[in-house]
């Protein structure tokens, strides 16, 4: 139950029954077990629904576009054009990336690069990184037919000394010619356009990693690829490969590291430098790159060369996070190339760069970031982005949709939180859109409605930094959040006005969960407990409050960690109980991964606390508890039903959630008005619904293009905004209905007033929830148009599954009339809401008034909380556990990172309760490392550094020791350093 009030309103959510608190009997002490009063909960007779969702693209009228990997230009036609999407998959545009459409043919959507392949534009590689696709995307990807269709090429054989899933990532070769493929295996050729394939390990010495990112062509047969390895050359168009002697390059991640000709080629490798070679390859010359010192940002290295004149070039590269160009002369008629000047940064209007492209003429053309894509139009001297959501491009990575609705003023504000393209908000339903803050965001929590903006309140964390924040309506006035004292392990979650509870790991309070009654102006403990939590606590709030908060609980027998449930109850007097639910029939949550926030797959229905719908990861199944997470079983058919569709795997192949399990179901959401009504998203294969509870599912047709769905926000039951991490913004419209006979168990309580006479083959009716008629329309006897409340919710009641789908839902915020009506119905008494209108053959049309607006009716049991009867124990307080901590940390004030960390900084690992006599192995993202641990008993400690890559990333430490494994994994957040100035996200 969660009733939202304020001050002049006296409405609130549809919550379903009523919960009673029977506090604790005097002089029990500590902390005690929450027993369930009723074993199961005994549903009553509601009417059956049903639903018919359509859906369409909702995408926002902005230039952004999204992270952009790879771009394409076609090598005849300049208006042809392709970029790879970062978890989009692939775009096409015919006007020169003024606009662009998706290629839904492709299944793959964490693509890498795109290329042109044959001189007419017919034949297409794509490289993929591993989803869920089965069998595995990962790979290349190949078109003969211009993308209409495509096929997945086989896998080179395995490197023997490294067996690994394979993954492509460069691709290099002018259409026509021979196609070189950089993979994890080493580099693959195709003579024929990509028909047929041929394979070599270019990198052969022992212990060598054989990942090739990059190839480049030098031409005459010179060929230089770049690697994990190093550098390695070939003087006979790939058949053959030597390494580069010189050693101060390093490794090269980037599958657009390398680019040039025989006479001058460049290439950027780990380190950011920008090299020269004048040699064919042979030799490679450092220059400075003038980096902001100490920066590093989440795009991706480039180089890029153009050929000015015979003796003058431009070498345009990326360094992560902006766009340089290094001008060189030839020192004399036909010698070398000197660079005497530092390389010129320049202007973007959004920063990380990822990748370049020149036109058929060899001229700068096109420029991809995180932002999306940029076209100059004067050679290279301005890059101002072009397409973005409103013209097509539309792959931003939207991490969650949200709404309030601000009732003084009439407005239902809409909110989107992205990675990498700031935090934006629009006062009219989506039409317009304003950006707030300029950084990644997540964790959004706000009231579903309230009186005035005075009243709003956002909470929200947001990166750079990934700092809890708060402001008022539409990001006005954004401050830090105040946390509670010590190092806060969770965002806030909501409970009601000013009432938040937040996680905290260390501090005064220690370990548990703190609450706020008035903003975070002052904290206090609500539950103590030593398990480490993951994402944000669900609640539903109400006069007794319950609040579920993920946390580790071991592992799973394959080592991989085990998530589970701490379930918190809050009375009306302010006491909390806190039990450990015993999970039977569960193994643990399924986790969704952005860049920089995990949401673990559980959902609890805001009108009944005891009934959870979650993803088991370790069973591979979708479950539900009716009481309160103690015991769980599938929902039948609905983990089959979402594989059959996508033709997916439940969890992807190989490592992609790193020690935490991603699952191909993304989220989990109750509509808050009316919980019969669920949605269920995925990451490829559309959505789901169900409109009796969660018993029965369907597929929402048109919905596969929506992936990965991230969040839902309901704006009423037919109206649902879906977020997703690729695909960017997307809409539902949902026709909710009953038979004839049915609508009269709804209507009890409302006065009928007959206003028309109509011609009607069958009795029709339309029903308002939570809000109120507010007009309607009628042309030659049919009813064409109703005008309802914002917010409001429709019901159709008809025995014809059509009936009613062509009358049009209109908002309005004040009186629309009754256009075409002989008479205007007057409500039977003052203060009395109109709440729907019925047409019938023999009555004719009738508009039916109530004193309040209607709610659905309550669909369970009263359920009673007794008084808790056991201590509360902690799941963790014998079995070995990491935690990460930064320099200073450990050493003076024993606290526990918060988890975020700048590129390159120290990384303390601690391990408490393994054994110093046995090995350890550590891994970081699921890749085995060296380390060097420092022992004390049975405590240990060694130091990493913070990766490159931003985003969440996972140290675990596995121990085959003598009395059993011993495994533990501790996730954190490497952040940006960008100055986050104007152009630097």
């Amino acid at each position: 139950m969660r009733p939202i009030l304020f001050a002049g309103e006296k409405r609130q959510l549809n919550f379903r029954g009523v919960l009673k608190w029977t506090p604790p009997a005097l002089g029990v002490l500590g902390l005690l077990f929450i027993l369930v009063g009723a074993a199961s909960l005994k549903f009553q007779r509601t009417p059956v629904l049903v639903t018919d969702w359509t859906v369409s693209e909702f995408q926002p009228a902005i230039d952004r576009a999204g992270r952009i990997n790879g771009i394409a230009v076609a090598w005849r036609d300049d208006r042809s054009v392709l970029v790879s999407s970062d978890t989009g998959g692939l775009f096409v545009s015919s006007d020169g990336a003024e606009s662009f459409s998706h290629v839904d043919a492709l299944p793959a959507i964490n693509l890498s690069d795109v290329k042109y392949v044959t001189p007419d534009g017919s034949g297409i590689v794509v490289t993929a990184e591993k989803d869920f696709g089965s069998p595995d995307s990962a790979g290349a990807w190949y078109s003969s037919d211009a993308g209409a269709s495509w096929s997945h090429l086989p896998d080179p054989p395995d490197v023997p000394s490294q067996p690994r899933p394979m993954r492509a990532l460069g691709i290099s070769g002018d259409p026509g010619s021979r196609i070189f493929l950089g993979t994890s295996r080493g580099v693959s050729t195709s003579d024929d356009g990509g028909a047929t394939w041929t394979h070599r390990n270019v990198f052969t010495l022992p212990g060598q990693d054989p990942l090739v990112a990059c190839v480049g062509s030098l031409g005459g047969g010179v060929m230089v690829a770049g690697g994990i390895a190093g550098v390695a050359r070939s003087i006979d168009n790939g058949v053959t490969w030597s390494p580069i002697a010189q050693t101060d390059i390093g490794p090269v991640f980037s599958n657009h590291g390398i680019d040039g000709d025989s006479e001058i080629s460049a290439l950027i490798g780990a380190d950011d430098k920008l090299r020269i070679s004048q040699d064919a390859g042979l030799t490679w010359q450092g220059i400075d790159n003038f980096r902001l010192p100490g920066t590093s940002a989440g795009g991706r290295e480039f180089v890029k060369i153009h050929r000015i004149g015979f003796d003058e070039v431009d070498v345009y590269f990326g360094d992560r996070l902006s766009l340089l160009r290094a001008r060189g002369r030839r020192t004399a008629p036909g010698g070398r190339f000197d660079f005497p000047d530092p390389p010129a940064v320049m202007a973007l209007p959004h920063a990380d760069t990822r990748a370049f492209a020149v036109n058929h003429l060899n001229v700068p053309y096109l420029l991809a970031t995180d932002g999306g894509l940029h076209k100059t139009r004067d050679g290279g001297a301005t890059w101002p982005l072009t397409a973005g959501c409103q013209h097509g491009l539309s792959a931003l990575q939207v991490t969650e949709v949200a709404g309030q609705r601000v009732v003084g003023s009439g407005r239902q504000d809409l909110y989107f939180l992205t990675q990498d393209n700031d935090l934006w908000s629009s006062p009219d339903n989506g039409a317009h859109w304003t950006m707030g803050e300029r950084f990644e965001g997540f964790n959004f929590e706000c009231l579903p409605w309230v009186a005035s903006d005075a009243s709003s309140k956002l909470v929200y964390t947001a990166c750079f930094g990934c700092l809890n924040r708060s402001s008022g309506p539409l990001f006005s006035n954004p401050i830090d959040w105040t946390n509670p004292a010590g190092v806060a392990s969770t965002s806030p979650a909501i409970l009601g006005a000013n009432s938040y509870v937040q996680g905290t790991v260390s501090g005064p309070f220690g370990a548990g969960m703190s609450v706020t009654d008035n903003f975070g102006a002052t904290w206090r403990q609500l539950l103590p407990y030593s398990e480490f939590p993951f994402g944000l606590p669900k609640v539903v709030a109400g006069a007794v409050t319950t609040i579920y908060q993920p946390v580790r609980a071991g592992a799973a027998s394959d080592g991989m960690p085990l998530v589970q449930l701490i379930r918190i109850t809050r009375g009306g007097d302010g006491s909390a109980h806190g039990r450990l639910p015993r999970m039977s029939g569960f193994g643990g949550f399924g986790v969704t991964s952005t860049m920089f926030a995990q949401y673990e797959q559980v959902a609890v229905d805001p009108g009944n606390a005891l009934h959870l719908i979650a993803v088991d990861a370790t069973d591979r199944r979708i479950k539900q508890s009716i009481n309160g997470g103690e015991d769980w079983t599938e929902i039948p058919h609905l983990a089959s039903m979402i594989l059959a569709r996508g033709g997916v795997q439940f969890t992807p192949f190989g490592s992609m959630g790193a020690s935490r399990r991603a699952t191909i179901a993304t989220r989990i959401s109750f509509c808050p008005m009316n919980p019969q009504f669920i949605l269920l998203g995925t990451a490829q294969s559309g959505i789901f619904s169900s409109s009796d509870g969660g018993n029965n599912w369907q597929a929402v047709p048109g919905s596969e293009m929506a992936k990965p769905v991230t969040s839902f926000y309901w704006r009423n039951w037919n109206d649902v905004i879906v977020g997703t991490y690729g695909r960017g913004i997307w809409r539902m419209h949902g026709a909710m209905r009953l038979n004839w006979q049915s609508h009269y168990s709804l209507t009890t309580n409302v006065i009928p007033v007959n206003v028309e006479s109509i011609q009607t083959a069958a009795p029709i009716a339309h029903l308002m929830f939570g809000g109120g008629l507010m007009g309607a329309e009628m042309n030659d006897g049919r009813l064409t148009k109703l005008y309802v409340e914002p917010g409001t919710s429709t019901l159709i009641a008809c025995d014809d599954p059509k009936g009613g789908r062509d009358v049009e839902i209109v908002e309005a915020r004040k009186d629309a009339g009754y256009l075409g009506f002989k008479e205007r119905p007057k409500p039977p008494k003052d203060g009395w809401v109109a709440v729907g209108i019925r047409l019938d053959p023999k009555e004719g049309a009738t508009v039916l008034f109530a004193p309040a607006p209607m709610d659905f009716p309550g669909v369970r049991d009263e359920t009673i909380y007794e008084a808790p009867k056991e201590a509360f124990a902690s799941r963790v307080a014998s079995i070995p556990y990491l935690t990460v901590h930064q320099v200073g940390e450990v050493e003076k004030s024993k606290q526990v990172s918060d988890g975020h960390f700048e590129v390159g900084e120290v990384v303390i690992v601690q391990g408490n309760r393994f054994s110093p006599d046995e090995e350890l192995i550590v891994k970081l993202d699921g890749i085995q490392i060296k380390a060097a641990p420092k022992w004390s008993k049975d405590t240990f400690e060694f130091r990493i550094f913070a990766p490159k890559d931003v985003g969440a990333h996972t140290v675990s430490v596995l121990q085959k020791a003598k009395q059993g494994d011993h495994f533990d994994a501790a996730p954190f957040i490497v952040v940006n350093q960008d100055p986050h100035e104007e152009g630097h996200d």
